[in-house]
């Protein structure tokens, strides 16, 4: 029957709140609560005795005020002592989603406190907390005997079997207004095995995000720093504010230090991560020399990164990012990347702050650079810096016939300590025009002249080392284009194939890089198909593709319903003079380039492959090759990569080398892999760079994360060796990470952590 019953009512919902919430939220709703909310009763039996003055529903009782439903067999209300009881399949639905369940409470003292038997909560995350009594105080305050919190979820097929973790307690109290679950007398528990106890422990309670703490504690042992250990501190300064803290010692190194602030703003955010130390220090690890090696002890040691972007309005931002450190090998040897800041494979570092805008078609930027060079053979003082650089693109609405105007200015300092400096502004104005004829062919026309002006100083001519230019330069560089295709298309019942030549050619006067305009931005040429068709093949704007050169080229494709396909392409350039502008190992050298091809086939879900090529002119040996395929379904796939490329003045010789990740998800919760990189170089004599193995384990509520890997490379502070690491990660209580070698952890490294 449905009845309205309000003080009954009131009295349930008061009880509840008061047991069975652990969140502040829930406190304030209990504080605000509207005792005058009316509620809905159902029960299959209603009873009141006048005389005792008791109410007892009994039978499928089901009480709903607002968005907050309580369930139980029993319900019963005692006038005289204010006490409210409820037994038998109790249970209570919460506005928030949560849902506690319990076999008897009873509460009294105006619901504040009370005692719960057999009391269960599921929380909105899915986690668990339960114990076999439970006693209220204070109205906040929830105090239990012998419980037990997990976030896994129970075996289906067996609900009583021990959960991967979980965590008990003698006792345990929840307090609302800290936010905040401890536990006193604890262990933890692996498949219903204890492995590690404490006598005092606690974590936020579910409702918190972010709260202040220290974290798991980090040891780690390497050969370069010895044994270390540290435990981080995180302080939430306020909601859009926080710091992390770790200071370690390392016994061959001393002690270190690691920060990382993050800030939110309403309009953008802010990240600096820095460190310091104390360790001796080679001179030839510094920037400004090369060829000391003197060693200085106990010397101050660092670096600092940071990131900053900000929204000025809905046209401009602006942000920077910074990268330094005190000397070259710093950040190897304390295992310092980050894959948002730094990638430890680059080697220079670099600074940037900008302002840049979007205006519909057009772009605008203004940018300020730093590098720092982490080669052995790089020096500070002739590392070049850009205070500023000015860039302005813009590109307007086609015009009836379809021809788009197109305007980019650059203007930019670079200068150097010790060496050429350069002061330039460029403007390349340009019109294109499509055209499509009736029997479907493709015309692009482009006409485009470029003006530069330049102002240098020390800059080198290449062909006399002992000429040195200063002063004003420039030019003015005219260009013309056309561009023909013809794609031929055949439509099957499955299979859709495509052919289709292009042609195109240039006019423009030879030459026009003179030796007094210094080469900043074009130095390294990488000749490949996305270039071939590209109407100045140099990268930048301190080089431009002169002379008069025609340019053939053949596409392929065959696309299948199924979403299959594999297309080829395969080009070449042709020069009607000889081209000396570019260097012989460019591939761009002479009257003809070398032949560029590319073949990009995923014949079946499970097979991908991708592979560029060039190819002598002449032999038509392979002179440069990239290739990356990915084979096989997930429980054995192998991801492998190829490079071979010729000797530029950023390698030392021809370059070669092979990569491959074989990977095995044996069901939906493990993944095992084997990985390696090898120098096919005969000349390097190097083999191996490395090696290694790892296993990886993930389901809702654990993460176990093992790798082994043996490196090859050293250099000036620090040596080949292998690297150990392993992490478990307990969802809601933390990470506990180690290893050797100074292992990231947190996915990011030794001294950062990921709140």
């Amino acid at each position: 029957m449905a009845t309205l019953l309000r003080p009954l009512v009131v009295l349930l919902a008061l009880l509840v709140v008061a047991a069975a919430s652990p969140a502040p939220a829930r406190a304030q709703q209990l504080q605000q609560f509207d005792a005058n909310q009316e509620a809905v009763l159902t029960a299959d039996e209603l009873t009141y005795d006048n005389e005792l003055g008791v109410v007892v529903a009994r039978g499928n009782v089901e009480v709903t005020q607002g968005e907050r439903t309580l369930l139980a067999d029993t319900v019963t209300y005692n006038q005289r002592t204010n006490t409210v009881s409820a037994s038998g399949n109790v249970s209570l639905i919460e506005p928030s989603g949560e849902v506690m369940f319990a076999d008897y409470m009873e509460l009294m003292d105006a619901m504040k406190e009370g005692v719960i038997r057999d009391i269960r909560v599921l929380l909105t995350d899915n986690s668990r907390l339960a114990a076999n009594g439970a006693r209220r105080t204070g109205g906040n305050r929830t105090e239990m005997s012998k419980g037990v919190f997990s976030a896994c979820k129970p075996c289906e097929e067996d609900p009583s079997r021990a959960p991967l973790w979980q965590l008990k307690a003698r006792r345990v109290v929840h307090d609302q207004e800290e936010q905040v679950i401890r536990y006193n007398d604890a262990w933890m528990e692996m498949f219903g095995v204890p492995v590690a106890y404490t006598p005092y422990f606690q974590h936020p309670d579910p409702t918190v995000k972010r709260q202040s703490g220290f974290l798991v504690p980090t040891h780690v042992y390497n050969s370069n720093l010895g044994f270390m250990s540290g435990v981080p501190y995180f302080w939430a300064i306020d909601k859009d504010k926080d710091v992390t803290l770790l200071p370690m010692y390392s016994t061959k190194k001393g002690p270190v230090g690691r920060m990382e602030y993050r800030q939110m703003f309403p309009t953008g955010s802010l990240l600096v991560d820095g460190s310091v130390a104390r360790s001796d220090q080679g001179i030839n690890q510094l920037f400004d020399t090369t060829d000391a090696t003197t060693v200085e002890e106990d010397k101050l040691r660092g670096h600092v990164f940071g990131r900053g972007r900000w929204d000025v309005d809905d046209t401009w931002r602006t942000g920077f990012d910074v990268q330094r450190a005190s000397d070259r090998t710093y950040l190897s040897l304390y295992k310092i990347t980050n894959t948002d800041l730094y990638n430890q494979n680059v080697q220079t570092l670099t600074s940037n702050a900008y302002v840049e805008g979007f205006m519909g078609r057009s772009y605008a930027s203004a940018n300020a650079y730093a590098f720092q060079g982490l080669r052995s053979t790089d020096t500070q003082r002739t590392t070049p810096y850009v205070p500023v650089m000015w860039d302005y693109n813009y590109v307007s609405e086609a015009a009836s016939h379809g021809g788009r105007f197109s305007l980019d200015a650059n203007t930019m300092v670079l200068e150097r300590n010790d060496g050429p400096d350069s002061r330039r502004a460029s403007v390349i104005g340009g019109y294109q025009v499509p055209y499509y004829s009736p029997i479907g062919e493709v015309y692009r026309f482009s006409a485009s002249v470029q003006a530069d002006a330049y102002s240098v100083n020390n800059v080198r001519d290449p062909g006399r080392p002992d000429v040195e230019h200063n002063g004003e330069t420039g030019r003015l560089f005219p260009q013309l284009g056309v561009q023909w295709s013809l794609p031929f298309v055949r439509q099957g019942e499955e299979y859709r194939q495509l052919i289709e030549p292009v042609l195109a050619g240039f006019v423009a006067p030879n030459g026009h890089n003179p030796a007094s305009i210094a080469n900043e931005d074009s130095v390294d040429v990488e000749f490949d198909d996305t270039r071939l068709f590209n109407p100045n093949r140099f990268t930048g704007t301190d080089r431009v593709d002169g002379g008069t050169r025609g340019i053939y080229g053949l596409k392929t494709g065959l696309y299948h319903s199924s979403g299959s396909y594999a297309t080829t392409f395969f080009g070449q350039s042709y020069n009607l003079r000889t081209n000396e502008q570019f260097t012989e190992g460019s591939g761009l050298a002479g009257h003809r380039s070398d032949y560029v091809a590319r073949v990009e086939m995923s014949p079946h879900p499970w097979f991908d492959v991708i592979t560029r090529f060039r190819l002598d002119k002449d032999e038509f040996t392979i002179r440069r090759n990239e290739t990356i395929a990915v084979v096989g379904p997930p429980i054995l796939q192998l991801q492998g990569s190829y490079i071979r490329a010729p000797s530029t003045q950023f390698s030392n010789g021809q370059v070669q080398q092979a990569a491959g990740y074989l990977s095995s998800k044996i069901d939906q919760n493990w993944t095992v892999h084997v990985n390696g990189l090898r120098d096919l170089n005969e000349g390097n004599g190097l083999g191996w760079i490395n090696y290694g193995a790892g296993a990886l384990y993930q389901d809702e509520c654990f993460i176990f994360d093992v790798r082994w890997l043996r490196t090859f490379t050293a250099n000036q502070e620090v040596a080949a060796g292998d690297t150990i690491y392993f992490k478990l990660t307990f969802r809601l209580l933390g990470d506990l990470a180690g290893g050797f070698d100074a292992p990231k952890i947190n996915g990011g490294n030794l001294f950062g952590s990921n709140q």
